[in-house]
């Protein structure tokens, strides 16, 4: 097991690290994120590093006994909560279980340790069941509690922890990491990372799956629309093959991004990506108002697309087509 933080987590490690130095560990933290940032991994990290018997490293050392035990998958001083099933709630008779567990003496003397992931999973009855812990914490006991959706999070368990908020990245160390672990150039890099959000590990997804292959040819599809032969049939029909609910959901990274460099214009970093120039080109040829409404088109599509309605796919796609050329053309924004 990797005991290392990824390189775009070191500012939130350096913070939690004084304070580990400093004996003032927060007995409750909230990380919170989007996925695709490894915020799990961090928690990991943290524990293996809290548990950790060589006072001297400033990660886990990997060798002493705690750490064994932690890569093993059988320290005794911790607890890991999560729902049974991906998707489903968790129960209070878990988080009850959990609490027993807090009561029992830590073996090696560092403290009982307890990671929930994803904490909005917790169900009315075991969220109320934990806050009373939360409240009173029994000494040397330490919560880490791991939520891509915090807002789900009642406020009286947000209330009663210390949050290290995570966001995405397009920093030069995330590109740097993106590359070597895609074995792709800095560019390439950049571009997979705009299209994942600046979310890195979910880059690593997205390429394993031969998504951005696809979201190459929807953006591809887009800057030719606007010419007097384009194909629109044949490119709605393209899209539909390749699924309307993820067609609609790329073109909204699509209309946010060139939104976004309409307002901010390119940033240095993004002048590696080849991809975010090609939406920089795109955004230049139209309004503010233009792509927000595209924005918005290609949302209200994905809710059409993806509720409980058999709702016509090309029929919605032929749509959002129709529009995109009328605003590239005469009557488009400038």
């Amino acid at each position: 097991m990797n005991l290392q933080i990824y390189p775009w987590q070191q500012s939130q490690w350096d913070r939690l690290e004084t304070a580990f130095a400093n004996n003032r560990l927060p007995h409750a933290l909230l990380l919170a994120g989007p996925g695709g940032l490894g915020l799990e991994h961090f928690a990991q990290c943290l524990v293996a590093r809290w548990l950790c018997l060589d006072s001297v490293a400033h990660t886990a050392c990997g060798q002493c006994r705690s750490c064994q035990l932690f890569i093993a998958g059988n320290h005794p001083d911790i607890n890991r909560v999560e729902p049974e099933e991906p998707g489903k709630q968790i129960k209070v008779d878990t988080v009850r279980e959990l609490l027993h567990f807090i009561q029992l003496s830590s073996q090696f003397d560092r403290g009982k340790m307890v990671i929930i992931a994803p904490a909005e999973a917790m169900n009315r009855s075991s969220a109320n069941s934990l806050l009373k812990t939360l409240e009173e914490p029994p000494g040397g006991s330490f919560f880490i509690l791991v939520s891509h959706q915090p807002a789900f999070l009642p406020v009286t368990i947000r209330s009663r922890c210390q949050r290290l908020d995570f966001a995405p990245t397009h920093s030069d160390s995330a590109l740097q990491w993106l590359g070597e672990s895609l074995s792709i150039d800095k560019s390439k890099a950049a571009d997979i990372l705009t299209l994942s959000h600046g979310r890195p590990l979910l880059a690593t997804s997205l390429v394993e799956n031969d998504v951005v292959s696809k979201q190459s040819q929807v953006l591809s599809d887009l800057a030719k629309l606007d010419s007097s032969s384009a194909d629109m049939s044949g490119t709605a029909q393209r899209w539909h093959d390749l699924g309307a609910n993820e067609v609609f959901e790329w073109l909204q990274t699509f209309f946010a991004s060139m939104a976004r460099l309409k307002i901010t214009g390119l940033q240095p970093l993004q002048a590696e990506s080849a991809l975010v120039r090609d939406l920089q080109r795109l955004a230049n040829r139209l309004d503010l108002q233009a792509l927000m409404r595209g924005y918005e088109l290609a949302f209200q599509n994905y809710r059409a697309v993806t509720g409980p309605y058999n709702l016509n796919h090309l029929g919605l796609i032929e749509e959002f087509i129709v529009y995109w050329q009328s605003i590239t053309g005469s009557k488009g924004g400038n």
